[in-house]
């Protein structure tokens, strides 16, 4: 049995080097090296978070507290509760067989809708992903 297989799209981005002015330059040079320190902050805080996080959860075992996390509780105003979720996915083979669709069948009922544009700045020499 040959599985059909998926249409998948490619975007390709295109550098541009450009002669900018020695001032805008080194204003564009700054805002990006300020950009670079602030997504390494936010990493490291978000990394700090994520060890805080885990601590409560130890604390909580300690104490032998685990319902009071699953239900929720407050400590002095700060709120404290253990979210827990699913998530589901579509699987698209099941479907197009069970109902007897291609993937060309399948392709007709997607619809692309554009992003929202934004500017993306990278570190220098930090690896472009994504």
């Amino acid at each position: 049995m040959v599985k059909p297989s998926l249409s998948a799209t490619t975007t390709i981005t295109q550098t541009t080097s450009v002669k900018l002015a020695a001032h805008i330059r080194q204003m564009l040079k700054a805002r990006c090296e300020e950009h670079a320190k602030i997504a390494t902050e936010i990493k490291e805080r978000k990394s700090r978070q994520e060890r805080i996080c885990t601590e409560v959860e130890d604390l909580f075992a300690k104490a032998d507290q685990l319902d009071a996390l699953d239900n929720g509780t407050e400590i002095d105003g700060h709120k404290v509760k253990k979210v827990r979720g699913d998530t589901s996915t579509l699987d698209k083979m099941a479907l197009m067989q069970a109902v007897g669709l291609t993937p060309s069948d399948l392709d007709a009922f997607y619809d692309t809708k554009p992003k929202k544009a934004y500017i993306k700045i990278s570190k220098a020499g930090e690896r472009d992903e994504e």
